[in-house]
């Protein structure tokens, strides 16, 4: 038999306990009832006036039939008890199959959702700061990560027409994690977020950022943890390490639920903007 959930398994053993109660008083009334007839049809000297007045049998025989008339209530409960059970589990079975269709529907709708990112993805693009040796001008697709965050958010956010607001004042050095002695506070969180707002506006990202985030509300809402691990699994070394700093910056309210979970737990820290970011989503321990 399948494993019951929790209110049918109680249900289950409650209606057991009574089930074998009812049985045992049944026997218990039925074998008094016997008793009784079998005594006074083969010993009926044994029931004298002194115990019952005359006629004896009459008292006898009533007697017996009211103790049998309570021993077949009792099966007759039992038996009900076991009508019951046998609902119990079927209601399982009727639960079980839901929760399959349910999760094959949820399985269909999860991969469409992949797919839809994995398309979007395909169809973004960022205009280099300046054409290549090749002559080309834009960044498609994955390369497009590459260069947000490799490329374009580094030299963009060290150059003089950078805007900054007195706080955030970064180093080339800073930004790439070879300063030795850097401030411990450097790029926090706030940090962060000032260059990720400044920075996004040009990168047309909106669209893939709005699907990945459908994505993990709909595996939160289904309670389909396991999933995040084919979810990180289809993600490309670029998209790991911008979607590291969007949750860190733009994903408050579902950081937690990554976290504990340890999505993009094992990213490589050298590619970080600094290797210390790691350990604003992932503490020391």
């Amino acid at each position: 038999m399948r494993e019951l959930d929790i209110d049918l398994g109680r249900r289950y053993s409650s209606n057991i306990c009574y089930l074998r109660v009812c049985l045992v008083c049944a026997v218990i009334f039925a074998l008094l009832s016997l008793t009784i007839f079998y005594f006074a049809w083969m010993y009926p000297w044994i029931i004298t006036n002194n115990i019952f007045p005359d006629p004896a049998s009459d008292y006898v025989t009533s007697f017996a039939q009211v103790l049998g008339a309570i021993a077949g209530v009792l099966f007759l409960y039992a038996a009900f008890l076991g009508q019951q059970q046998q609902i119990i589990i079927q209601q399982q079975e009727i639960r079980s199959q839901s929760e399959f269709n349910n999760r094959t529907i949820n399985n269909q709708y999860f991969f469409e959702l992949l797919n839809r990112l994995t398309v979007v993805k395909t169809s973004l693009f960022i205009t280099r700061l300046e054409p290549n040796s090749d002559g080309v001008e834009k960044e498609f697709g994955d390369n497009s990560f590459y260069y947000y965050m490799n490329v374009y958010l580094r030299k963009k956010f060290v150059s003089k027409d950078f805007p900054k607001d007195g706080k955030a004042l970064f180093t080339k050095k800073a930004l790439d994690g070879v300063e030795s002695n850097y401030d411990p506070e450097f790029l926090t969180r706030n940090d962060l977020k000032f260059i990720f707002d400044n920075c996004e506006k040009i990168f047309g990202i909106d669209g893939y950022l709005k699907i990945f985030r459908a994505i993990v509300s709909f595996l939160k809402l289904n309670k389909m943890d396991d999933y995040l691990s084919v979810l990180e699994g289809s993600l490309s070394g670029n998209e790991r390490l911008f979607l590291f700093y969007s949750i860190l910056v733009e994903m408050e309210d579902l950081e937690i639920f990554l976290t504990e979970r340890q999505f993009l737990k094992d990213i490589d820290r050298n590619f970080l903007l600094h290797q210390d970011n790691y350990y604003i989503l992932y503490s020391k321990k």
